[in-house]
């Protein structure tokens, strides 16, 4: 996620083929019939209570310290087991969680939480101001900087009394609320100031599962806390978390009856809606697929290569070719976020191959040029990023701009991406419970930000809640004149594929966090 000297003070300190797919559909179409598709007797015999659950996900966590890293496989874990003070539901509207209410003074830099009484951490201490201290220093000294980032103005954090907590900030923060209730625990996560495990792991936080065992990178299992502080929560006795990368394996351990539910590719999902044996469920989703820009020296310097490249994006038809279908064009706001300013009033998303080419031209480039568009090989989306790529590589080349595509390791793609060492390169961030986080540049990845979008980028800061859309829909206009840090492709739907005849609760929204696994349950 080297900028020039203006951008250092923003509040980016929060934070960072077809064929193939053709191949992986025939695979599935041809996965054995009933026999294979039933489970063992073991996991359908009829639970006494909500009984034991098995997931999978595609990634293993890196680690389960919720200050420790940025890719938000990791997430999906740390929220199970963690909970924050407050938290952002699906509509963007703050709710209380650990904190039952809170205040905010006149000039909007002290925020005073009174915190709900009679909770314990999974080892038995009580939940006291002290642990929220401890959480927040613990964060400001062993935090990673895309961790810290989400807290740029936080000043202080003091115990006003056991029940009662003040966080001082330097000036007024907009966002401050919104990545404190970060759904996903990202920074936020409240740990026990008693306990002596080590976070990475082992998890001790308040949340409805408890930890029980973690075999790395295999099988993460949890268990029922039992005294969570919310009635009915969560519906299962147990939760184990298998981890399968491969679509293929996912898709045979959930018609075997191994695993419950799991987190299809585009082909395993439209390759698995006739098969009578699974439930499938699909929504729309802040998952956005971005190209970024390495801006720090020409060609990509230069406003009008940048624009020239945006301009030759076809969206609909990656949308059709890569995501089969499964996906919508985006600008940096996800469409079905309530600030997202529509695609076709953004400027160069438009395809135009005759402008781009005089854009070229103008910039000094009349025969074209070449670059390199890098991608990871290691985010359990490999074939999604190829996919992707192999789209834009065909669109670009009709305005001369020819690209070599680059499948890197993930650690060396990520090396390169944070020093801008890259021409063309794509990004698949998350959910942001901050709206900012659409649209602020990514420290360190592109050249310095200019100052329209800079002056933006402070007045959304420090604006009223009730004026955020409007500024930040300028924001997206001015990011797509510049085409700068990046520019929207498509937002891709996501899906659950599960077995109704061994769970059911199953419910997802556009967040795809892991609450879900809350509601779930055998069924009786």
């Amino acid at each position: 996620m080297q900028r020039g000297k203006t951008m250092k003070k923003h509040r980016w300190r929060r934070l960072s083929s077809v064929a193939q797919g053709l191949g992986i559909l025939a695979f599935l179409l041809a996965i054995g019939q009933p026999e294979s598709l039933r489970a063992p007797a073991a996991l359908m015999a009829a639970p006494a209570s909500g009984g034991q659950v098995v997931v999978a996900e595609p990634t293993p966590p890196d680690t389960l310290d919720p200050v420790a890293h940025s890719n938000f496989n990791n997430w999906y874990v740390w929220q199970l087991v963690y909970e924050t003070l407050v938290v952002v539901q699906p509509d963007g509207k703050i709710a209380p969680m650990l904190a039952a209410s809170w205040q905010v003074s006149a000039d909007e830099l002290t925020y005073t939480f009174r915190l709900r009484s009679g909770i314990r951490f999974h080892n038995g201490n009580p939940f006291t101001a002290e642990d929220v201290v401890f959480s927040f220093n613990r964060l400001a000294q062993k935090g990673i900087p895309y961790a810290k980032a989400r807290f740029p103005t936080l000043a202080s954090v003091r115990a006003v009394d056991p029940t009662t907590v003040a966080f001082q900030l330097r000036k007024k923060d907009s966002s401050f609320l919104s990545n404190l209730g970060d759904p996903f625990v990202v920074g936020g996560a409240i740990l026990s100031r008693q306990e002596t495990s080590d976070p990475a792991t082992k998890m001790v936080g308040t949340g409805p599962f408890k930890m029980v065992s973690y075999n790395p990178g295999t099988e993460l299992v949890l268990e029922r806390n039992a005294e969570y502080w919310q009635p009915n929560i969560p519906r299962a006795d147990r939760l184990v978390v298998r981890f399968i990368k491969e679509p293929q394996s996912a898709v045979a351990a959930v018609l075997a009856g191994e695993v419950s539910l799991i987190y299809p590719t585009p082909e395993t999902f439209i390759a698995l809606r006739s098969n009578p044996r699974v439930k499938l469920l699909s929504v729309p989703t802040a998952s956005t697929w971005q190209i970024n820009m390495g801006s720090v020296k020409p060609p990509l310097s230069l406003v009008d290569v940048r624009r020239a490249i945006a301009l030759t994006l076809d969206r609909e038809a990656v949308a059709k070719l890569a995501l089969l279908g499964e996906g919508a064009p985006t600008g940096p706001f996800p469409p079905g976020h309530p600030w997202a300013l529509p695609v076709s009033q953004q400027p160069y998303y438009k395809r135009d191959i005759t402008r781009a080419k005089q854009l070229l031209a103008k910039a000094g480039y009349p025969n074209g040029l070449d670059l390199a568009f890098m991608f990871p090989t290691g985010l359990g989306q490999s074939e999604t990023y190829r996919r992707i790529t192999e789209v834009l590589q065909s669109q670009m080349a009709e305005a001369g701009i020819r690209i070599r595509i680059e499948a890197l390791e993930t650690n060396v793609w990520l090396d390169k991406l944070v020093k801008a060492n890259y021409d063309l390169t794509m990004t698949n961030p998350p959910y942001f419970s901050d709206p900012g986080l659409y649209v602020v540049p990514r420290a360190g990845r592109q050249g310095p930000t200019p100052p329209e979008l800079q002056w933006a980028l402070d007045r959304a800061e420090e604006s009223a809640f009730d004026q955020l859309p409007a500024v930040y829909r300028q924001i997206q206009l001015i990011e797509a004149e510049l085409a700068y840090p990046f520019t929207g492709v498509v937002a891709e739907n996501k899906w659950v594929v599960y077995r109704g005849d061994m769970i059911d609760g199953v419910k997802i929204d556009f967040t795809m966090t892991r609450r879900l696994y809350f509601d779930v349950r055998r069924p009786r």
